[in-house]
């Protein structure tokens, strides 16, 4: 057997304990040991939440001479997951009472190893300093507990994962894997977890995460969703519809002012999808499609969508379209063929770096990864032209606005372009005020929030915007009329906003 390997693997599994004081019973053994494991399992079970039991603990016991000072203690825990857990939460023995504040938990490493872990965490705080952006910094060899390290900047890309786990329990240590080698956002179905209590569910969370989960109603211990996400996001969970065809969990991850919606399914393969799933899913989508353009669709559809002659391939494909939904996964998914597992999102959304590992490493399905990019917010001109309002006519003013297209009156009959007339555009706006009003240009800074893409009619007048500063009239890019219902209501809002004239 190697002996690395097998240096490895103790490493991962035990930690010492310092500065536990004495048992009164030291005369007595057992009652000595019996002491200090009551200790030591009312520290671990403070500082985890109680999600470590005495079960968990393989081995206790104090190493080194005796002396004046109290031995350390080796703990050998079951799972490499339960140790990261301990080694997490150990800031919270500051907390604690004044007997165990003292106390410290570290790893139990050999002089060699603590120095190469020494070297690694000034090689990532280095670069902490060196870098900018938001970046993470890791050692994620398997010697050590993972190391992150944040420096502020603008987040760029956020890398998603998607895998039917198929049972979450006997793979929390892959989860805490992959979440720490990466990933930003891991989407889980098929976990099989009875309540959202399991103490699987917290194992396979790294500290710098947070979670979602929804465990199937009518048959607990089957199913389920969990979803895992970074700290840094803003999580916003949206309430669905009543579904029964199928499970979901839909929820908006927001990043400087950033936001995308997650709509993560799973739908049992145990029977084709019936009519209803189709409606069902239709619902769903109406309703979240009405609040983010940037829209992600991800789960286990157990839809063959590689193939073309598939009817419910192409009901589900016809779905995506009219919500202008695109789907970016075209591999096999499954270990017996078939792309079952997609990741969908809004068109202009794009998924790029998609790798679909091979199945059978953790379940029967592979891991989908992919990687989204996220525009920082951009900076822009507008342009204001002010003038003082102690100069505004507002006689003059109420005349031009009544006898303008403006004013006109909308019947059902009436065609909102021919009313709009000439005045369809930011310059013939500009031309119209600037010569009516004789108005002074200025050009200012802003942030635009909506990026100008295929702009119909751009343009947001404010006349009741009366400051001490002047009347202004800003013209400006904030949204896309892309509608003739839209003009309607621009046109009759700003027929009212001037009535404060």
């Amino acid at each position: 057997m190697d002996i690395d390997f097998v240096e490895t693997m103790i490493v991962m599994i035990f930690l010492l304990i310092f500065s536990i004081q004495l048992s009164e019973a030291e005369t007595n053994s057992a009652d000595a040991r019996n002491d200090d494991k009551k200790i030591v399992m009312n520290l671990l079970s403070v500082i985890t939440n109680d999600e470590i039991k005495e079960s968990d603990i393989k081995k206790m016991y104090r190493i080194g001479k005796k002396g004046d000072n109290p031995r350390p203690m080796l703990i050998e825990v079951k799972e490499k997951s339960m140790k990261n857990m301990i080694m997490e939460n150990r800031v919270r023995v500051k907390q604690l009472s004044d007997e165990l504040k003292n106390v410290s938990i570290s790893h139990d490493f050999t002089k060699e190893q603590r120095e190469k872990y020494k070297k690694l965490v000034a090689e990532a705080k280095d670069k902490q300093k060196q870098e900018s952006g938001e970046f993470l910094y890791r050692h994620t060899s398997s010697d050590y507990a993972s190391m992150v390290f944040n420096s502020s900047g603008n987040v760029n890309k956020i890398k998603v994962g998607l895998l039917n786990i198929r049972s979450l329990g006997p793979n929390v240590d892959d989860v805490h894997g992959l979440l720490n080698d990466g990933l930003d956002v891991l989407m889980l179905t098929e976990t099989w977890h009875k309540s959202s209590d399991n103490i699987c569910l917290s194992l396979a969370k790294p500290r710098d995460f947070s979670f979602l989960e929804q465990v199937r109603l009518n048959d607990p211990g089957h199913g389920g969703l969990v979803t895992y996400f970074r700290n840094h996001f803003k999580c916003v969970k949206i309430l669905l519809p009543v579904i029964i065809t199928f499970e979901a969990i839909c929820f908006k991850l927001t990043l400087r002012k950033t936001s995308v919606i997650f709509l993560v399914i799973y739908r049992p393969g145990s029977a084709p999808p019936a009519k209803l799933f189709f409606e069902e899913l239709i619902l769903v989508l109406e309703k979240i499609t009405l609040l983010c353009r940037s829209i992600v669709v991800a789960g286990d559809f157990n839809i063959h969508v590689e193939t073309s002659s598939d009817i419910y391939a192409t009901a589900l494909a016809n779905i995506f379209s009219s919500f202008d939904l695109v789907n970016r996964i075209n591999q096999s998914t499954h270990v017996l063929g078939g792309t079952l597992d997609l990741i969908v999102t809004s068109d202009g959304f794009l998924l790029e770096d998609i790798l679909v590992y091979p199945s059978g490493i953790y379940s029967d399905h592979g891991l989908v990864t992919g990687q989204f990019l996220i525009n920082p917010t951009s900076i822009i001109f507008k342009k204001s032209w002010i003038r003082s309002r102690k100069r505004v006519d507002k006689k003059r003013l109420t005349e031009l606005l009544r006898c303008s297209p403006i004013s006109k009156h909308y019947g059902k009959e009436t065609s909102v372009e021919n009313e709009v007339g000439s005045m369809h555009s930011a310059d013939d706006f500009k031309k119209f005020f600037a010569d009516k009003l004789k108005v002074t240009e200025k050009s200012t800074e802003c942030i635009s929030i909506f990026p100008s893409t295929n702009l119909a009619m751009n343009v947001w007048l404010d006349f009741s915007n009366i400051t001490k500063k002047g009347f202004k009239v800003h013209v400006a890019e904030r949204y896309q009329m892309k509608k003739h219902g839209q003009f309607k209501k621009f046109w009759e809002s700003l027929l009212i906003s001037y009535w404060v004239l």
